[in-house]
């Protein structure tokens, strides 16, 4: 897990923490049904992130005989979780909400000048918080050789990505919020409120399906990139001691790493060369003379051909992860 999206996470979490606790007493003081929707966002938000923590934790476990490739997926189980927790907990109680003030508004609402105060330093915090996350995105996206957009979309850090889209959700809450109290102001008409709701409601929704489908698709085994995938197989190519090769597959293990596997046909007449490279032939054929000498030859270069291919191997599988440095298991199989 990248430093930057673990500061990011825990700098989310106290950050929502601190609004959430405005709002609420905001909604409290004021009965606006756009603060009380923006306080369940910042709730749904610390609970999500919390969920994310975990993640990070979990992910940070040694590999054990139960989990021989460590725990990196419990960042997209538990950033799933997290965003299930952002489409019922965010999303359906807030359009709950917004539903019942569209359709029965209050009579009238006290302290507008409140809770847009409220609103603006939660504008403020979660703006920080979110700019955290940005240089967390970036910092991955520059890692990964990929770019922003990219990397927002199909990058293989969960968390850093999740955060980032919260937070830009949560500043865009605010400012719908804004927008909602400023109509009301203005019209006179509390319905606004409650379209200010609905509003966020549907925004917390489409981050929510975002990073579901995100997360989902990774836990299902998500494959590694076009181009990195094209860097492997341009070494494979380039090997003399590779005749073909084929069944290449190449899949995310979390957000720090991909384990690729394939099945390889070396050419024998390439290995023998290898073997026989610096050899005195004459001297070779000088030990032959007899059924057992032969016999014994033969074992030996046997020997020496296995332990000789597996060097090859070796040296190919080092030269795969230096190509790709996010690969950290490669599987080659002799075919």
């Amino acid at each position: 897990m990248a430093h930057g999206s673990t500061k990011a996470v825990y700098a989310a979490i106290a950050a929502n923490s601190i609004v959430m606790v405005a709002k609420f007493i905001g909604f409290a003081l004021t009965g606006s049904g756009a603060l009380l929707s923006e306080a369940i966002h910042s709730l749904a938000d610390v609970s999500n992130q919390s969920l994310l923590a975990l993640g990070i934790k979990q992910s940070e476990k040694a590999p054990d005989e139960d989990h021989p490739y460590g725990y990196g997926r419990a960042q997209y189980v538990w950033a799933l979780i997290s965003a299930v927790g952002i489409f019922f907990l965010g999303c359906g109680f807030t359009l709950y909400h917004g539903v019942e003030g569209v359709l029965h508004p209050p009579t009238e609402l006290s302290g507008t000048g409140l809770a847009v105060g409220i609103l603006l330093f939660s504008l403020v915090i979660e703006s920080a918080s979110g700019w955290v996350a940005v240089k967390a995105v970036l910092t991955g996206a520059k890692e990964a050789d990929m770019p922003f957009r990219t990397y927002l979309r199909s990058g293989p850090d969960p968390m850093g990505v999740a955060v980032l889209l919260e937070d830009g959700a949560a500043v865009l809450g605010v400012l719908l919020a804004l927008a909602a109290l400023g109509m009301t102001a203005a019209t006179g008409d509390p319905v606004w409120d409650g379209w200010g709701s609905i509003s966020i409601a549907l925004l917390l929704g489409l981050v929510a399906v975002f990073l579901i489908q995100k997360n989902k698709d990774f836990l299902m085994g998500s494959g590694m990139r076009t181009d990195d995938k094209a860097k492997v197989l341009s070494v494979l190519r380039e090997n003399p001691l590779v005749e073909s090769f084929h069944d290449t597959k190449g899949v995310v293990m979390d957000a720090e790493g991909t384990r690729f596997k394939v099945e390889v046909d070396f050419d024998g007449r390439v290995l023998a060369d290898l073997w026989l490279h610096g050899k005195d032939l004459t001297e070779i054929r000088a030990g032959i003379t007899d059924d057992a000498s032969l016999h014994a030859f033969l074992q030996r270069y046997t020997e020496d051909a296995v332990t000789l291919l597996g060097t090859q191997i070796d040296e190919i599988e080092a030269q795969i992860k230096e190509a790709v440095p996010s690969i950290r298991h490669v599987d080659i199989e002799a075919d």
